[in-house]
């Protein structure tokens, strides 16, 4: 057989649907691990054909796509289309390279990469601040990190409830967040012994809070109408070294119930705090209510859609509070805002 009748044979191979759809199912799984592995003599000039026509369907001379090549399975080729999109914000370049689709999935290779500093990192994330317009649901997930170049290689995928017919899908990011950090354990160093049996409060409802926690101290339930009382927010700033996202804003006893007032920056998404104790013998116990609300300009407390303050109430032996020391776990984060968007086609690979 002449080169060209075993190249022409090779080339017209084409699978039928439900080989495609069991070779999707297979390849397109970013998770897979592979090993490139050097050809048997045997079968070099089979090799050599078949990278013949790898090279007729992706000589596209996009170094992004060639680029992600070297990243990905082998076999996931062939069901791959380059694409050219890039948006670049807050000195982050955000590119989608490659777009493969089948029935109602799609699947896309996108970059990220920083062009001024080193904000793009193993611990990337996006919380909720993602999107992917045009799709009934959508994930992604880091499948590399070039830190040389400080870029990051996304798999993102997209499912809608049809199939796709064409459509302009968009990936759309608002907030990076990089360099987590968390403090646990952290003994806060206040001494109960000292907090105030008397302090200022306001009794609230919930109908003014925006979430609460409850256990045994109010009956298991907190009803529209019950009253509950609440420090006065933010009397004291009582910091903690290395987080400067959140203080404490009051402590105090009230009816000799222990109530703990944590300040949150809004200013800071990402960012996570718990307020416990320790008693004598290292046991943790946590808090039996905790409620989270903030203050309108008027210094009344009022249900938002984000909040200020949070207050942990503890139903302990108040009068025995030197049995007892305050601690607290925190997750910190930087916050990078910015307006990324690329698109691309929900077209058949």
């Amino acid at each position: 057989m002449k080169k060209e009748d075993l190249y022409n044979s090779i080339d017209s191979v084409v699978p039928n649907e439900v080989q495609k759809s069991r070779m999707l199912k297979e390849i397109l799984n970013p998770k897979m691990n592979y090993v490139k592995t050097k050809p048997k003599k045997l079968v070099i000039a089979v090799i050599a054909i078949f990278c013949l026509i790898s090279t007729t369907v992706i000589a596209t001379n996009i170094p992004a796509f060639q680029s992600l090549l070297e990243k990905i399975n082998p076999d996931m080729v062939k069901f791959i289309k380059p694409v050219e999109g890039v948006c670049i914000d807050q000195g982050i370049k955000m590119e989608v390279v490659a777009v493969a689709r089948y029935d109602n999935m799609v699947k896309a290779y996108i970059t990220l990469q920083d062009l001024e500093g080193d904000r793009i990192r193993e611990d990337l994330s996006f919380l909720d601040y993602y999107s992917i317009k045009g799709a009934w649901s959508g994930r992604w997930s880091l499948i590399d990190l070039d830190k040389e170049n400080k870029k990051a290689t996304l798999f993102v995928e997209a499912e809608n409830d049809k199939k796709f017919e064409g459509e302009n899908l968009i990936f759309k990011v608002e907030n990076i967040f990089y360099d987590h950090k968390k403090y646990e354990d952290y003994e806060i160093g206040i001494d109960l012994n000292e907090i105030s049996h008397d302090p200022s409060y306001i009794n609230a409802t919930t109908e003014q809070f925006m979430s609460w926690s409850h256990g045994k101290l109010y009956g298991g339930l907190l009803s529209e109408e019950q009253i509950v009382p609440i420090l006065s927010p933010h009397t004291i700033d009582f910091k903690f070294s290395n987080i400067k996202t959140s203080m404490i804003s009051n402590i105090g006893v009230i009816d000799g119930i222990l109530h703990v007032q944590v300040w949150r920056d809004t200013a800071f998404d990402g960012q996570g705090v718990s307020i416990y104790l320790k008693d004598s013998k290292g046991e943790r116990i946590d808090a039996d209510t905790t409620i989270t609300f903030m203050l309108d300009e008027l210094k009344k407390i009022k249900n938002p859609e984000y909040s200020y303050y949070s207050e942990y109430i503890f139903d302990i032996n108040t009068d025995n509070l030197d049995d007892y020391k305050l601690f607290g776990d925190f997750h910190t984060s930087k916050q990078l805002k910015g307006n990324w968007e690329v698109s691309f086609k929900a077209e058949d690979s």
